[in-house]
C-alpha cells in the first residue's frame, strides 16, 4: 500500500491498547448505545409492511406506505450531520433523536387508531436511525492510540450489532395489529439509550473538567508510553 502511496500505517498492534479497550466501561457504555439503537432502528425496515397491512391496508397500499417511511428514515440519517452541528455535539443529537422515537412508541402502544399508529410510524422511523449513526461517531472521535479504537469499532459491531436480532424475536404475528410487546421493548431499549448517552456525557464531561485542572506530567515517559496513553493523555479532551 505504501508503495501505491495509499493510506497505511507501519505501526504494530499494541496490546495494551487492546486490553485497555476491553477494560474500558465508556466503550462498553458506547457499545450499549449501538446495541439499543440498533434494535429500534430496524423496526421499519424489517416489519414496517406487516404493521400497516395489519390495519386493514391492501398489501399494494402497504408497500407504497413504506416507501414513505423509507423516506423518513433516509431524510432522519441525511440530516445527521447537520443535527449534531446545530446541537453542538453527538450527545445531545442523540438524546433528542431518542426523546423523538420515544414519542412514536408512545403513540403506538397509547392508541387503537389505525391512522395513530400510521403516523407513530413515521416519527419512529425519521428519528430512531439517527443514534445508529451518531453513536459510533461520537465513539470514534472520541478514541485516540492507533490500535484502541479499532478494538473498540470491533466490539460495537460485534455486540451493538446484536440489536435487530432482538428486535426479530419481540414483533409476532399474534401481536397484530398493535404489536404491543415489539414496541414496549423497543420503547424501553430506547429509553435504555437515553438514559445511557446522558450518563455518559457527564462522565466525560466530568473527565474533562478534572484534566483542566490536573493536566498531569509526562516527564519520563517514552514516545511509546505516551501513545499507550491513548485517550487517557492528560491533553486529550472529550467531545460531547
Amino acid at each position: 500500500m505504501e508503495h501505491q502511496n495509499t493510506v497505511a500505517s507501519t505501526q504494530q498492534v499494541r496490546f495494551v491498547q487492546v486490553k485497555m479497550a476491553l477494560l474500558d466501561f465508556k466503550v462498553w457504555l458506547w457499545t450499549a448505545i449501538d446495541f439499543c439503537a440498533n434494535a429500534a432502528t430496524q423496526v421499519n425496515g424489517m416489519f414496517g409492511p406487516s404493521i400497516i397491512e395489519s390495519h386493514g391496508y391492501s398489501p399494494q397500499t402497504a408497500q407504497a406506505l413504506t416507501a414513505l417511511t423509507n423516506f423518513m428514515a433516509f431524510s432522519g440519517m441525511a440530516s445527521i450531520a447537520y443535527t449534531a452541528r446545530i446541537l453542538r455535539g453527538s450527545s445531545t443529537a442523540i438524546a433528542l433523536s431518542n426523546i423523538l422515537t420515544i414519542c412514536g412508541f408512545l403513540l403506538a402502544l397509547c392508541s387503537s387508531n389505525p391512522n395513530v399508529h400510521i403516523l407513530a410510524l413515521f416519527v419512529f422511523s425519521f428519528a430512531s436511525p439517527q443514534p445508529a449513526a451518531h453513536g459510533p461517531a461520537w465513539q470514534m472521535c472520541n478514541l485516540q492510540g492507533n490500535t484502541k479504537p479499532a478494538m473498540a469499532a470491533a466490539m460495537a459491531s460485534a455486540f451493538g450489532g446484536l440489536g435487530p436480532l432482538a428486535t426479530a424475536f419481540v414483533y409476532r404475528d399474534e401481536d397484530r395489529p398493535q404489536y404491543t410487546r415489539g414496541h414496549l421493548v423497543c420503547l424501553l431499549m430506547t429509553v435504555a439509550c437515553f438514559v445511557v448517552t446522558l450518563v455518559l456525557r457527564r462522565v466525560l464531561a466530568k473527565e474533562n473538567r478534572r484534566r483542566d485542572l490536573d493536566c498531569g506530567d509526562l516527564e519520563g515517559m517514552s514516545d511509546e508510553q505516551v501513545q499507550d496513553l491513548a485517550d487517557n493523555h492528560p491533553h486529550f479532551r472529550y467531545r460531547l
